[in-house]
């Protein structure tokens, strides 16, 4: 197949035919999704400073994926599961497993589906 800086023709055809905001390119972006495309916002999550911010939202989910969330040291405070099949997000409300707040301090999350994961930061300022 001929390709041009890297994109094979068939790619950039299908680039040309999925216009963005069409169903077509919706249901293309959703068949594409891995852990690797995963994010989350607000961050830094800062309630005080913007109460319209109550959770963390954890967005470009695969629909298999689970998302655990740590202490720095290791200790385990939630783990998230649920992904919103019409969103493909995933929200925290920025509780432990106990249901109570966590305290300001720095998180790491852990998303993973069908083997593959991906590792990120959150930070909590209240």
């Amino acid at each position: 197949m001929t390709s041009w800086r890297g994109l094979s023709l068939v790619g950039a055809c299908l680039c040309v035919l999925l216009v963005p905001g069409s169903l077509i390119a919706e249901e293309a972006s959703r068949n594409t999704r891995t852990v690797s495309t995963i994010f989350a916002f607000p961050v830094p999550f800062q309630p005080a400073r913007d109460p319209r911010h109550r959770t963390i939202t954890f967005a470009n989910v695969p629909r298999n994926s689970t998302i655990q969330i740590f202490t720095v040291a290791g200790d385990l405070v939630r783990k998230l599961g649920s992904v919103d099949p019409a969103t493909d997000q995933i929200v925290w409300d920025v509780t432990d497993n106990a249901g109570m707040p966590v305290a300001s301090d720095v998180y790491l999350y852990v998303a993973e589906e069908g083997g593959r994961r991906k590792t990120g930061k959150l930070i909590i300022l209240r």
